[in-house]
């Protein structure tokens, strides 16, 4: 996949996804759907629009970190849905201050573009799909609501699940397990200490955060079961995600890897001593073998 940083103009050409698309869950995946087919059928090239920093980090920064991928596991699963061409665009303040017909002056005609039943756009989210409609007549498409359950396919309702260790939810919202890729640093060691030696991520800031607590998980080395918090019985303080994978014995400092989250086990808590700990690494670690 192609990736263009603050485009200037798009040329004409593209069947356009417009869209934040954080997560890229399965209501996500119903626009890149249409992007693929309209752009078959047309002969068009399958691209996206989307922005960066994510537009709440402009308007309401006190609520982050709210984003479900960091931009590198974005653009991967963007591409896995038939992107060819990422358009990034730079969201601040100037181009919040946009307006709609401007906006679509200067980015869209000249392409189909697709977007969800509430996209908003330009100075005080003053355009949506009726204007689209207006100005782009038959060149535009508007997607429908997916729902689960009577509630609609959300980056919201992703999030909520996933700050309630309900994974198993998110995962069904996702339509695939969710999942952090980073580079594995060096922790205290504390963990090969008691014979559950551990790869460390830490998380980046902008990035959700997922309920403390144990979780089964999956890596590109194998399963295995994960801690993911401030470690209260060996430090409190230091927020990370320590993956220990089963019968795998590599150095892989430096290395990139994939942690997805299965299931969630239960919550971080405080243990009197490490032999205690050890007892419950060792149970986490049997009931993360069981989960399917």
């Amino acid at each position: 996949m192609k990736i263009i940083y603050n485009p200037k103009t798009i040329p004409s050409g593209h069947a356009i996804a417009l869209g934040n698309f954080d997560g890229v869950h399965l209501g996500h995946k119903v626009i890149l759907r249409q992007m693929r087919d309209i752009a078959a059928a047309k002969s068009l090239k399958p691209a996206v629009i989307t922005f960066e920093p994510h537009p709440i980090a402009l308007f309401r920064p006190q609520v982050l970190p709210v984003r479900i991928n960091d931009l590198h596991v974005k653009m991967e699963l963007l591409a896995a849905n038939g992107v060819e061409v990422c358009y990034i665009i730079k969201f601040n303040r100037q181009f919040s201050e946009l307006k709609a017909l401007e906006f679509i002056d200067k980015y869209l005609r000249g392409n189909h573009i697709i977007t969800g039943f509430n996209f908003a756009f330009g100075h005080n989210r003053e355009g949506g799909p009726e204007l689209l409609h207006e100005v782009l007549g038959g060149n535009y498409t508007q997607v429908e609501p997916v729902e689960e359950g009577g509630a609609v396919y959300s980056s919201s309702m992703v999030r909520m699940a996933l700050k309630s260790g309900e994974v198993r939810m998110a995962n069904k919202l996702l339509g695939y397990d969710y999942y952090i890729r980073g580079k594995v640093i060096r922790g205290a060691g504390k963990g090969a200490g008691i014979g559950f030696a551990t790869a460390n991520i830490k998380l980046k800031p902008s990035l959700l955060r997922a309920k403390y607590g144990v979780y089964a998980v999956n890596t590109q080395f194998g399963r295995g079961v994960a801690n993911f918090g401030v470690r209260p019985t060996v430090d409190g303080k230091t927020e990370l995600l320590e993956v220990h994978i089963f019968d795998f014995a590599k150095d892989i400092y430096g290395q990139s890897l994939k942690v997805e989250f299965l299931d969630f086990i239960r919550e971080e808590r405080t243990y009197k001593s490490l032999d205690e700990l050890k007892l419950q690494i060792v149970k986490d670690a049997a009931k993360a073998k069981e989960i399917e």
